[in-house]
């Protein structure tokens, strides 16, 4: 009786079996006199008064049973509901609002976890040195503390959206693109699991603490917008954000687009005209049950938009160069070489020369020994996928057409007229006066291509190999 700290049980004096459980960080004895006060008064705080009144029957304070021992206050709550619980309530005596503390109990504990884990995480933040792997700021512009805490977070960072989300017109859109698809059902019923636990991850109650990032980035947006002549870019290499000045990128932009080699300006958009005869190309195709109605409907895509160049910055090099890169999603022809690119990738990289990646060629290569009459160097190719001719293209295609043949239906000069669209506009800036035209593919058929143009042109090497860069390592015969 003279322990603090515990849960309790206290049996109830006749053979009913009754137990009231309790828990006090007081002295037990002194809680046990507490009760003993409480039914002498009448006042029914606890189950024990109650049990008392209703039914006449007194408690057994003598045998009182102690169940454990816990110093937090909150561990103690959470342990006398527990054994509250594990008895039942056909043995127990306590009222319901004492049953409910493990559930009370267990959110305080919760929310007060919650609470430090933010504290912690907001004093971390404010702790962080800048690193400079991480931002680099190439402007004479001073950077504020919160836009550094912005920008380390990298790209892939997710902001929860505190708008409500159109997921009923989101719904209907993605019904219109399904309905046609062979495997509809399965498809609609990945959709709707995805949207409903994007639905209940959203609905979830937000802690107020855990807004101090949605408050950098939102000061991080006023920053910028209050400063138009800041770009943020991603790196060309690495996972360091750029802070760059937009007049540095756009010169450097149309000065590369200068270049009359790869790229030619044209007057015009004939992003219409494209879609047009692609629209001839596939009605054909369909007329002539080369392709099914649902490849159709896919592949004839309208209200497109030319493809958009951007440049990353070359960080390390001097002068910080833009390397080009070209986004073709939604482009007039990107199905078409979607399509074009499953065809002829059964076939490219088949030849005895062809090596994957850079890694196989370093295996490879370790264990060549070249011989007098022969010579080992290396090439970097500029620009590879937008300086390969159409017209070679289609001469690689004319060549190995008795390999790609067993791989479609489609005659050969309905494909080579298909793949004479396949190379297509680009612009920057979206703008109808800097519209700069180069013979740029889509990525994967720009793979294909490029695969086409390394097997025949170095077909007498022993070895081949080029990566993303367009960069060639090879053994050649003299």
């Amino acid at each position: 009786m003279k322990t603090k700290n515990v849960v309790y049980e206290v049996p109830c004096g006749t053979d009913d079996g009754k137990v009231y459980i309790g828990q006090t960080g007081r002295m037990l004895e002194t809680r046990i006199n507490d009760h003993k006060n409480d039914i002498r008064k009448k006042e029914a705080k606890t189950g024990i008064v109650q049990h008392h009144l209703d039914h006449g029957h007194n408690f057994d304070f003598d045998n009182t049973k102690i169940l454990g021992r816990i110093e937090k206050q909150e561990s103690r709550t959470i342990a006398e509901a527990f054994h509250i619980r594990r008895v039942g309530d056909e043995r127990t005596v306590n009222m319901q609002r004492e049953c409910g503390g493990m559930d009370s109990a267990y959110n305080g504990l919760v929310k007060k976890e919650i609470r430090k884990s933010e504290k912690l995480k907001r004093e971390r933040i404010k702790e962080m040195s800048y690193e400079p792997s991480w931002v680099e700021n190439t402007t004479n512009t001073p950077i504020p503390e919160f836009l550094e805490r912005t920008l380390m977070l990298g790209p892939n960072y997710n902001v929860p959206n505190r708008g409500k989300f159109p997921y009923i017109e989101t719904l209907s859109e993605i019904e219109k693109v399904i309905k046609y698809q062979k495997n509809v059902e399965e498809i609609r019923a990945d959709v709707t699991n995805a949207m409903s636990n994007f639905l209940n991850f959203n609905n979830q109650p937000r802690h107020h603490q855990q807004d101090w990032i949605a408050k950098d980035v939102g000061r991080s947006r006023k920053f910028l917008k209050e400063n138009p002549d800041l770009l943020i870019i991603k790196a060309d290499k690495g996972n360091k954000t750029v802070v760059l000045s937009s007049k540095e990128y756009e010169e450097k932009m149309e000065e590369m687009l200068r270049d009359d080699k790869p790229y030619e300006k044209i007057p015009y958009d004939p992003t219409a005209r494209v879609s047009r005869k692609i629209k001839t190309i596939l009605d054909n195709w369909r007329e002539k049950k080369y392709i099914d109605a649902g490849t159709h409907r896919k592949l004839n895509v309208t209200n497109c938009n030319p493809p958009r160049i951007y440049g990353l910055p070359k960080i390390p090099k001097p002068g910080r160069p833009l390397r080009p890169v070209v986004s073709t999603i939604g482009s007039t022809t990107y199905k078409l070489a979607q399509y074009l690119s499953n065809i002829l990738g059964k076939i490219v990289g088949k030849t005895e020369a062809h090596i994957i990646n850079s890694f196989t060629f370093a295996n490879e290569i370790s264990g060549v020994q070249t011989d007098e009459d022969e010579v080992l160097f290396s090439l970097d190719v500029t620009s590879l996928y937008t300086n390969v001719p159409v017209d070679y293209v289609i001469e690689c295609v004319e060549q190995r057409w008795n390999e790609i043949e067993d791989h479609t239906p489609i005659d050969k000069g309905s494909f080579i007229a298909a793949i004479k669209l396949s190379a297509q506009p680009i612009s920057f800036d979206g703008s109808s006066t800097l519209v700069c035209v180069g013979r740029v593919y889509v990525a994967f058929l720009g793979c294909c291509y490029a695969g086409f143009f390394l097997a025949h042109h170095f077909y007498g090497a022993s070895i081949v190999a080029s990566d993303r860069w367009g960069k060639l390592a090879l053994v050649v015969s003299m």
